[in-house]
């Protein structure tokens, strides 16, 4: 599109000699856009309103010729730009860049300081035991519910959350251990035969079900897992309660 562009500046500048012009281009793209002006940007409508006000001067038409094809001027083309876009020493002719072009790269450098609060956080790790970056693949872990939210944060119906949210006094399960999150998942006796049942079927699978957050990082790439912890979650009817 800036190679157009500029071609039609240099016809603007000339036309009081070249009253017929033919552009050849390998670029389907640009000609397709030329001819979608819904939603331009900067540099499409430049280079459109170039061409519609020097086509009344003179008489323009635009080919295409296919790329790579032994066309030798096209070919020469090719070489000129791609030679000019690895100088360093020459200067370019054109700064803008293309919203979308803009939005995207703030997202990939949003998205990698994300991660990298993700990875050096002291807080938030029961979660990352579950997810190595904030980035995870839903074809394999499937979509979160509520039930295993509250497994995968620490936040939710545990004694020892509502604790330290001044909600209770006291942070024991009904079977004397601290009821946080990870004894509901690991060691509350009440799952203990489904643990049992979860364990085989994994292990059926070749792998072996985790005994506490740290060791879910060696499953977390399984859907297996998953789908034993979203059943598991879904069972436990604390989780259930407001």
């Amino acid at each position: 599109m800036i190679a157009l562009r500029q071609a039609l500046t240099y016809l603007r500048g000339h036309s009081d000699i070249i009253k017929e012009c033919s552009i050849v281009t390998d670029s389907q793209l640009v000609l397709t856009a030329l001819r979608n002006m819904r939603q331009p940007t900067t540099l499409q409508l430049e280079t459109w309103e170039l061409a519609v006000n020097l086509a009344r001067e003179i008489s323009l038409r635009f080919h295409r010729t296919p790329s790579h094809s032994g066309n030798e001027k096209n070919d020469a083309a090719d070489q000129l730009a791609k030679a000019a876009a690895t100088d360093q020493a020459t200067a370019p002719i054109y700064k803008l860049a293309p919203r979308a072009h803009v939005k995207r790269r703030l997202r990939n450098f949003s998205l990698e300081a994300w991660k990298e609060r993700w990875r050096t956080a002291t807080t938030g790790r029961t979660t990352a035991s579950f997810l190595p970056d904030p980035c995870y693949d839903r074809k394999i872990t499937g979509d979160f519910d509520f039930y295993m939210v509250q497994l995968m944060t620490g936040h939710g119906n545990f004694n020892s959350y509502l604790k330290r949210i001044g909600k209770i006094d006291n942070d024991l399960c009904e079977c004397d251990g601290t009821d946080t999150s990870e004894h509901v998942l690991f060691h509350w006796v009440l799952f203990a035969q489904q643990r049992i049942v979860a364990d085989r079927v994994l292990a059926a699978r070749g792998l072996r079900r985790p005994a506490n957050y740290r060791e879910v990082t060696e499953v977390r790439d399984e859907r297996d897992w998953w789908d034993d912890f979203r059943s598991f979650s879904n069972r436990v009817d604390k989780l259930k309660v407001n």
